[in-house]
């Protein structure tokens, strides 16, 4: 007998209307019309759920439909599929953040470690600046003075290794001129030091050049 027709023989043995059959399995009338007509079928849970209320076996409701039982078959093979895909999935995502904290750990440990260890080296003070934003601020002479971020590393979920930016600025107030000196992009080459914007040009480098050590020792000294 097709599955349709024993859901049918059970709503009608136990002098239910589609509509009572379908609100005891909170579905609609016309989806219970459609399991009699063979238009579709309940789901397994909702088997399970018929199967225990009447007290029917499972095999006794699929007796004789093989085309649902084999869909069943399939879906029940495919949960455990299913399964062991989602289980396989979690356990190399739980990995792959196990290992990636790890990593990000490391590098918060090494980058902000040796930022205060090259900080500690240097008498500075913390200041705030625009956006309430801590700075460092490390006098050079009466008129020029450093200053760098505090830095911390980006957020586990950033995915990052290491800091954002990696600046130091000086300021230096002269007679006639105010100039900014910037590291941002120094990476051992002077020549990479920009000057209000603009590269450091021969001249900068002679007339500063004690500075420019300083804020050269100093990056070496924070972040190298």
């Amino acid at each position: 007998m097709e599955l349709g027709q024993t859901i049918k023989i059970i709503r009608k043995e136990n002098n239910l209307t589609q509509n009572d059959f379908a609100e005891s399995f909170h579905v609609t009338r016309q989806t219970v019309s459609n399991w009699e007509n063979e238009k579709s079928y309940p789901d397994l849970m909702t088997l399970v759920e018929i199967s225990n209320k009447f007290d029917i076996s499972l095999d006794t409701m699929l007796k004789g439909d093989s085309k649902v039982a084999k869909q069943m078959n399939r879906d029940l093979k495919w949960g455990k599929w299913s399964k062991l895909v989602l289980g396989i999935a979690a356990a190399v995502l739980a990995t792959v953040s196990i290992g990636w904290f790890g990593v990000w750990e490391y590098n918060k440990v090494r980058s902000e470690g040796k930022y205060k260890e090259g900080l500690s080296q240097y008498e500075s003070e913390l200041v705030e600046s625009d956006g309430n934003k801590s700075m460092y601020k490390i006098k050079y002479d009466e008129n020029s003075y450093f200053i760098l971020p505090d830095q911390t590393m980006p957020s586990y979920f950033e995915f990052a290794t290491d800091f954002r930016a990696k600046d130091i600025d000086c300021c230096v107030e002269t007679g006639d001129e105010s100039l900014v000196f910037c590291w941002a992009a120094y990476d051992g080459n002077a020549d990479n030091i920009q000057v209000n914007s603009k590269m450091i040009t021969n001249e900068q480098k002679e007339q500063y050049a004690d500075l420019i050590k300083y804020g050269c020792d100093l990056y070496e000294a924070l972040y190298r």
